[in-house]
């Protein structure tokens, strides 16, 4: 495209993070089920629980964590852009 800027190297480091963080929650969520399977020969019922369990846990944690960070006092924070 005509006079389209190139995002630079520090945009393409951020990506970078966040496929590998991208890949990494998805290969924990999704490891402990095959494991289940592969190795324990847990039938559907138990690796169903499993699936579950997962995004249930981080309910159960981040409901009372919640009002508790929220109220938290706030350190200052500094963001500086520099040049590339």
């Amino acid at each position: 495209m005509v006079g389209r800027r190139p995002l630079g190297r520090r945009f393409g480091w951020l990506w970078a993070a966040y496929t590998v963080s991208t890949l990494g929650t998805w290969l924990a969520f999704d490891a402990f089920p095959l494991i289940a399977i592969l190795v324990l020969h847990a039938g559907t019922t138990e690796v169903s629980v499993l699936a579950a369990v997962g995004p249930a846990n981080g309910t159960v944690v981040a409901v009372p964590l919640g009002p508790w960070v929220e109220f938290r006092p706030e350190r200052p924070v500094v963001v500086a852009e520099r040049g590339d």
